[in-house]
């Protein structure tokens, strides 16, 4: 077979191995970035739909705030006055001291605030405006919302403060067929008599404002949603677990398939991103929880738009991976003929010069610059007036003074690096370019040459800008953790069995935590997590953990009036508007109780013997937004053998490389494991959980535990 043939099948040959698994990979990579396009614009419309439920969110939370404070003002109020009348009427007849009574107890009810007395048993003594039939008095044995607790219950048990105790009822009556009613009632105990009066106001107006707000909520959801240009036939829409739709834009479809079980892992683990199989085809499905209103967000795209661009891209490429083959075959054709010409003739006069006597005069005259009188006749057909060996020779050259330049500029660039970095080479003038082809070549070849030494030069810079900004970041660093309570075998608090753990996803992080023996001789256990990551979240952080141990040391305070003074002074000096989620813990060594406020911040978990619980109380939102809050305090009481595990929304929002979450469900079981074992084993378990389950995935948050128990005693 001739060489051209030869050259004509390989060009072919290698035409089809290149453009084949070229359009294989292209197609694979295009279905890849189209999924992955779609599920980009997924997160991003998710995330705008959250954060405009966020900002309403925090509008509802604060009118209901206002709204219920100001019912707990007028009932206070009343409850004084009236207190305060019943001292000054004491020494009046007991038929003037009940109509006095009952006037003043009709004009508090025209302002919508009712007043009885009650015995411990939660029966109707004394002076009343109307005869109160058993339906209305109901609401004395609903539960109280926190506590759980009916008044009767409190009455009986005679736990109530001096001044009274306020606690809201939600849903008296609706277990009776009537119209649902919220209560915000004030119980306080009568000087010197086994007696209580009832003081109670209907918070209906609360609740109509909620709905009102809420309604706001879903309207700002729908205005931002009218901006987004969705793909034709993709839809979204608000739903409640019902999966009513609140609010949408497109078509949606069929929510039927939207299973409670779908609903109920998003609620767990985050958003979900699956399928649906529907009969006009399949659909992608996006669905995020709201959490605090218990909504959820869902995105539906159909399939067809990621895969129809792809299977038109295969016909493309299909149509010119044929007309690249034979177009490459065409060409091959005509240059192989070209080329085999000379080769060819090189090829005889190679098998000429392989038959000469060498030490002869005929092979100096063979390869002398006229030829050789022989049977070439002069010069090989088809070589051009100069022999291939001089280009090459040319070349051969140009690659030699190259190769020499660049081991000397890079050796000079190594030696100079040392103190500075300076031009070198490329202060020399550019050679002049040659006009034939092979000259070309090695004038490209002398500018290749002098472009890696230029590069080389900017890499070195390069490196020593990061050299100083790596160490700049390594000392923040060490500032940081030496603001926080080094990491040792002894406990910082001989009282308690404690272990720490905190893994900043960058070189500083916004995690907190502290654990010192606070003015009053209790322990002090804190840890927050602050908004945004870096040296701006850092910076937060150091000011938040010298707020708390001052506020701490300083005085004899609870975990919620340390939590308001923090709050008061990072809202005043808070010029980004950065925010900390915050759990204030206070441990009493001797009785075991737990006192502790919660920010906004993740759910403590405590794991015994009994099993596992969570702290669920929230004393308020976010800490460092809104200066006027008041962080409300709590109270458990922990055995002994139990441990609790504070932590940041780094564990259960840790990612793998597929997007899904470590999530709640995973952490307690993993908490239920090791919980036996000690806090020290706990956070080891639970940091090794993490990193199998993240796999080659980055850490997307910082990490932070803080697990500890009451000491044990020795055996013996």
């Amino acid at each position: 077979m001739r060489i051209s043939s030869k050259l004509n099948l390989l060009v072919l040959l290698a035409v089809v191995l290149a453009l084949g698994p070229f359009a294989v990979y292209s197609l694979k990579r295009s279905s890849d970035g189209a999924l992955n396009e779609a599920k980009s614009e997924f997160r991003l419309i998710g995330n705008m739909a959250l954060n405009v439920l966020q900002e309403g969110y925090l509008s509802y939370v604060s009118e209901q705030v206002q709204a219920v404070g100001a019912h707990k003002d007028r009932l206070r109020n009343a409850n004084v006055f009236t207190q305060k009348l019943t001292v000054d009427m004491a020494k009046l007849p007991a038929e003037a001291y009940g109509q006095i009574l009952a006037g003043q107890l009709s004009q508090w009810e025209n302002l919508g605030i009712t007043m009885i007395r009650v015995d411990k048993n939660g029966r109707l003594v004394g002076s009343q405006t109307k005869e109160w039939t058993i339906e209305e008095l109901s609401f004395l044995n609903w539960p109280t919302v926190k506590t759980g607790h009916t008044l009767v219950e409190k009455t009986r048990s005679g736990n109530v403060p001096p001044d009274g105790e306020v606690v809201v009822i939600e849903g008296a009556g609706a277990q009776n067929g009537q119209d649902r009613v919220d209560l915000l009632a004030l119980l306080r105990p009568e000087q010197n008599l086994d007696t209580f009066v009832v003081s109670f106001s209907n918070l209906s107006d609360v609740r109509r404002q909620s709905d009102v707000s809420a309604s706001s909520i879903v309207r700002q959801l729908s205005d931002r949603l009218s901006e987004v240009t969705l793909p034709p036939g993709a839809s979204a829409a608000l739903i409640n677990p019902g999966r009513e739709i609140l609010t949408s834009i497109g078509e949606v479809p069929d929510l039927t398939p939207l299973t409670d079980a779908a609903l109920g892992r998003s609620a767990r683990e985050g958003p979900l991103e699956f399928s649906i199989d529907y009969p006009q085809g399949t659909i992608l499905v996006r669905l995020e929880h709201f959490r605090p209103l218990d909504w959820y967000f869902a995105l539906f795209v159909p399939q067809s738009i990621v895969t129809n661009p792809v299977k038109r891209l295969a016909t493309r490429l299909a149509f010119f991976a044929l007309l690249g083959a034979a177009a490459a075959y065409l060409l091959s054709a005509g240059f192989g003929r070209k080329l085999s010409g000379p080769i060819a003739a090189l090829a005889k006069r190679a098998q000429e010069a392989a038959g000469l006597d060498f030490s002869s005069p005929e092979a100096e005259a063979f390869f002398s610059p006229k030829g050789a009188p022989g049977a070439m006749g002069g010069k090989p057909p088809g070589l051009g007036q100069k022999r291939p060996t001089e280009e090459i020779g040319i070349l051969s050259d140009s690659i030699d003074s190259m190769g020499q330049t660049i081991v000397s500029n890079v050796k000079d660039l190594i030696s100079v690096n040392k103190e500075s970095v300076g031009l070198g080479a490329l202060d020399a003038p550019a050679p002049e370019r040659p006009s034939e082809e092979i000259g070309l070549l090695s004038h490209s070849f002398d500018l290749m040459g002098r472009t890696i030494v230029k590069n080389v030069k900017d890499l070195l810079l390069a490196n020593k800008a990061r050299e100083r900004l790596d160490g700049e970041l390594a000392a923040a660093r060490s500032i940081q953790m030496g603001i926080l309570p080094a990491p040792g075998e002894k406990s910082p608090i001989e009282a308690l069995d404690l272990a720490f753990v905190l893994e900043p996803a960058k070189e500083v992080g916004g995690d907190l935590f502290d654990c010192f023996t606070a003015a009053d001789g209790r322990s002090a256990l804190i840890i927050g997590d602050v908004s945004g990551k870096g040296v701006p979240a850092a910076l937060f952080m150091s000011m938040t953990v010298t707020l708390i141990r001052d506020a701490l040391l300083e005085g004899r305070l609870t975990a919620g009036q340390a939590m308001t003074r923090v709050n008061k002074h990072l809202t005043t000096h808070n010029p980004s508007s950065m925010f900390v989620t915050l759990f204030v813990g206070l441990w009493d060594p001797l009785t075991g109780e737990l006192e502790y406020a919660n920010g906004g911040h993740c759910q403590p978990l405590i794991v015994g013997p009994k099993g596992l619980r969570l702290l669920t109380a929230l004393s308020g939102p976010i800490v460092g937004v809104m200066d006027e809050l008041e962080y409300e305090t709590f109270k458990d009481a922990l055995d002994p053998l139990e441990t609790t595990l504070l932590y940041t929304d780094g564990v259960t929002e840790a990612q793998d490389l597929g997007g899904f979450f470590f999530g709640q469900e995973r952490l307690n079981k993993v908490a239920l494991e090791a919980a036996l074992e000690g806090p020290k084993a706990l956070n080891d378990k639970v940091i090794s959980e993490i990193k199998s389950f993240r796999g080659e995935a980055a850490p997307y948050d910082d990490v932070c535990l803080l697990a500890f128990r009451a000491a044990q005693s020795p055996p013996g």
